[in-house]
């Protein structure tokens, strides 16, 4: 995991440059990296950019939702992004949805996405990819 943090010491600089490096050394011992921004009378060092920071935060999200959210609430999670990017959606009944678990559209009309929902920390089997193939119609897109 990516992270980022600031060590601050408003007396002086020797507890702030303390404190990076006791974090750098826990950071990288759980094989982490790691930016440490210091600020001290001296000014400010290593200062986090805001794409830094952007980066950190993706990374921890995405790792976060990935030990969290498992099955159908993780399915709830993806249809409400999608349902934010302007997309209605169609939750599949839980258990028995041959593979499509959301349903994406901008209107009735096709296109319409089919959505299959996995949170592995593997890659996805290449037949079920093909069964969510399978129950495409003509004109659909997939997000497997």
């Amino acid at each position: 995991m990516k992270i980022v943090s600031v060590c601050a010491c408003t007396s002086g600089i020797a507890h702030t440059y303390i404190a990076k490096e006791k974090l750098i050394r826990a950071a990288e011992s759980m094989g982490h990296t790691i930016k440490v921004e210091t600020q001290g009378t001296i000014g400010t060092e290593d200062e986090l950019t805001a794409e830094e920071i952007k980066e950190s935060t993706t990374d921890y999200v995405l790792k976060e939702l990935s030990k969290q959210m498992k099955g159908y609430p993780f399915e709830e999670v993806v249809a409400n992004l999608l349902q934010a990017m302007g997309y209605r959606t169609k939750l599949s009944k839980q258990g028995g949805d041959h593979g499509i678990d959301i349903i994406a559209y901008k209107d009735e009309l096709p296109p319409r996405i089919v959505v299959q929902v996995k949170s592995v920390n593997s890659a996805i089997q290449e037949e079920r990819i093909q069964s969510l193939k399978g129950l495409m119609h003509e004109g659909d897109y997939s997000l497997p």
